[in-house]
C-alpha cells in the first residue's frame, strides 16, 4: 500500500506539474486569441468542436482504460487497441464529413460545413495514437503523456496565435487544434516504440469490459454538450461564445486539481483490486485530499471573476463574469465526489457508471434546457447548477455502493473544507474594492488563502489532529524540503 500511494503522490506531482505549465500555454492563447478574436468567433468554432465531440465520444470504446485494467498485456492486446479505435476514428471522420453539409443548413450556420471537414482529421489523428501510452499510465510513468500533452498545447498555441495575429480569422483556432494533435500523434510513436499492425485477437474481451463505459461516455457527452448545441442555435453565436470562454475559465482551476489524481487513481486502485477494504481507504483519502484542494481553488475563482475577466480578456467580454462565477462555484463544489469515475472502472463497476450517467442524463438536460428557454443565459447558469448538485448526489451513491461509505460520512470526511471555505468566502466579500483589477485579484487571493490555510489547521488542531489531508500535505512538504536539507 506505502508503495502504491509513493508512487501515486509522485505521478500526481508530475501530472499536476505538467497540467499547470501545459494549461499556463491554453490559458495565454485564449487570452491572445480573445484580444483579437470575437465571441462570435469563439462560439462558432464551439459549435463545431461540439459537433465532432459528441460523433467522437458516442463512438468511443475505451480502449486505453481496457488495457489499463488488464492483468496482462500482450502485443495483440496493443495490436487490438489500435485497430479498433483507427477504424472508429476513420469511420467517425467520414461520416463528419459527410453529415458537415445538413448540419450546416440546420444550423443555418454555412461556415460550419467547412469547419467540420477541416477539423475532422483530428480524429483520424487521434485514432492512430500509439496504444503503449496506456501501458505506461498502467505502470504509473507519466513522461510520455507529459511531453505529448506539452507539445500539442505549445504547437498549437504558436500556430493558432501566428494565424491570428496574421490575418484576424476564426480559423486560428481550428488550423490550432489541428496542428497540435499531428505532433501529438507524433511524438507518440517517436518515444514509445511500436509498429503498428492490424489485429481483432482481444476484441471480445476488450470489449465487454469497455461496452458500459463506452455508453456512458455517450450518454456523458450528450449531457455535458448539448446546452451547447442548443445554446448556439437558440442564443446565438455570441451568447455561446460567452458561455464557452467562461466555462473553460470557470473549470480551469478545479480540472486541474481534479485532473492528475484522476489519472494516476485508476491505475493505482487497479493495483488494489483484490483488497475492497484498501481500495475504499485509498479512495476516501484521496477524495478528501482533492476536495481539500480544489474547493478552495473553484470557490476563490468564483470571488475574483470580475476582474479576472477584465484583466485576461477585457471590458468586451463582460457577459462572461456570471458564467464563471456560478460555474466555477458548481464546479468546486462537483469536487466531492469526481474521482468516482476512477473508483468504478478500477473495481469494474462500469455498469453502476453508466447507470449514473443515464440518471443525469434525464434529469439534467430537461432542467437545463427547459430553464434556458424560460429565462435565458441566466437560467442556463441556474440550471448548471441545479445539475451539478444532482451530479455530485448521484456520483456519491456510487462510491457508497462500491465501497460501503455512506453519504453522510462521505460529507463528514470533507467538513473542515466546507467550514474553512465558508470562512475564506466571508473574509473576501468583506473585503473593499481597492485598487485595479491586478491588486483586487492579488488582494482576494491573499486574503482567501491566508484565511483558508488558518481555518483549516486550527480546526485540525482543535479536533485533535485526525488523519486527513493535512497529514498528508505536511508529509509531502516534509519529504520536499527533505531534498534541500545537508546530509
Amino acid at each position: 500500500m506505502a508503495s502504491v500511494r509513493e508512487r501515486l503522490v509522485k505521478g500526481a506531482f508530475l501530472v499536476t506539474t505538467g497540467r499547470l505549465l501545459g494549461n499556463l500555454i491554453g490559458l495565454g492563447s485564449m487570452v491572445i486569441l480573445a484580444r483579437w478574436l470575437t465571441p462570435a468567433d469563439f462560439g462558432l468554432v464551439a459549435l463545431a468542436t461540439t459537433i465532432l465531440a459528441i460523433m467522437s465520444t458516442v463512438t468511443n470504446v475505451s480502449l486505453s482504460a481496457a488495457l489499463i485494467q488488464q492483468r496482462e498485456v500482450t502485443r495483440a492486446h496493443l495490436d487490438t487497441a489500435f485497430t479498433l479505435n483507427s477504424l472508429r476514428g476513420l469511420a467517425v471522420a467520414l461520416v463528419a464529413c459527410a453529415a458537415a453539409a445538413p448540419i450546416a443548413v440546420v444550423s443555418k450556420e454555412p461556415r460550419l460545413l467547412l469547419l467540420v471537414v477541416v477539423l475532422s482529421p483530428t480524429l483520424i489523428l487521434e485514432g492512430v495514437t500509439n496504444p503503449r501510452q496506456a501501458m505506461m499510465l498502467k505502470e504509473l510513468n507519466y513522461w510520455p503523456q507529459l511531453l505529448m500533452q506539452l507539445s500539442q498545447k505549445l504547437v498549437g498555441l504558436v500556430v493558432s496565435v501566428a494565424i491570428a495575429l496574421t490575418f484576424r480569422t476564426y480559423w486560428a483556432l481550428p488550423l490550432g487544434a489541428l496542428a497540435g494533435q499531428f505532433v501529438s500523434t507524433a511524438i507518440s510513436y517517436s518515444i514509445l516504440p511500436y509498429m503498428p499492425r492490424l489485429g481483432f485477437r482481444h476484441f471480445r474481451d476488450m470489449w465487454s469490459f469497455s461496452l458500459w463505459l463506452t455508453l456512458g461516455q455517450a450518454v456523458t457527452t450528450i449531457t455535458w454538450r448539448l446546452d451547447s448545441l442548443v445554446i448556439g442555435t437558440v442564443l446565438g453565436r455570441a451568447p455561446l461564445g460567452y458561455y464557452t470562454v467562461g466555462e473553460n475559465v470557470a473549470n480551469l482551476p478545479t480540472r486541474e486539481a481534479t485532473m492528475p489524481l484522476y489519472a494516476t487513481l485508476f491505475p493505482a486502485l487497479a493495483a488494489l483490486r483484490d483488497s475492497p477494504e484498501q481500495i475504499a481507504r485509498a479512495y476516501q483519502r484521496a477524495q478528501t485530499f482533492l476536495t481539500a484542494v480544489a474547493l478552495p481553488l473553484g470557490v476563490g475563482t468564483s470571488l475574483v471573476a470580475e476582474p479576472l475577466v477584465h484583466l485576461m480578456m477585457g471590458p468586451r467580454w463582460d457577459a462572461a463574469i456570471p458564467v464563471v462565477q456560478v460555474l466555477a462555484t458548481a464546479a468546486a463544489f462537483c469536487t466531492l465526489s469526481s474521482l468516482t469515475h476512477s473508483l468504478g472502472m478500477a473495481t469494474g463497476n462500469t455498469r453502476l457508471l453508466f447507470r449514473r450517467d443515464w440518471q443525469v442524463l434525464i434529469t439534467r438536460v430537461p432542467i437545463v434546457i427547459g430553464l434556458m428557454y424560460l429565462y435565458g443565459m441566466p437560467g442556463v447558469l441556474v440550471g448548471r447548477a441545479i445539475a451539478a448538485g444532482i451530479d455530485t448526489w448521484a456520483n456519491l451513491a456510487i462510491a457508497a455502493e462500491i465501497t460501503g461509505v455512506g453519504y453522510w460520512r462521505q460529507l463528514r470526511a470533507n467538513g473542515r473544507s466546507f467550514l474553512s471555505v465558508i470562512l475564506m468566502t466571508l473574509a473576501v466579500l468583506a473585503l473593499p474594492k481597492l485598487g485595479g483589477d491586478v491588486a483586487q485579484i492579488a488582494l482576494k487571493s491573499a486574503v482567501g488563502a491566508a484565511v483558508y490555510v488558518a481555518a483549516r489547521f486550527a480546526s485540525w488542531r482543535l479536533l485533535g489532529k485526525p488523519d486527513g489531508p493535512e497529514v498528508e500535505l505536511i508529509s509531502l512538504a516534509g519529504r520536499y524540503l527533505g531534498r534541500f536539507r545537508p546530509a
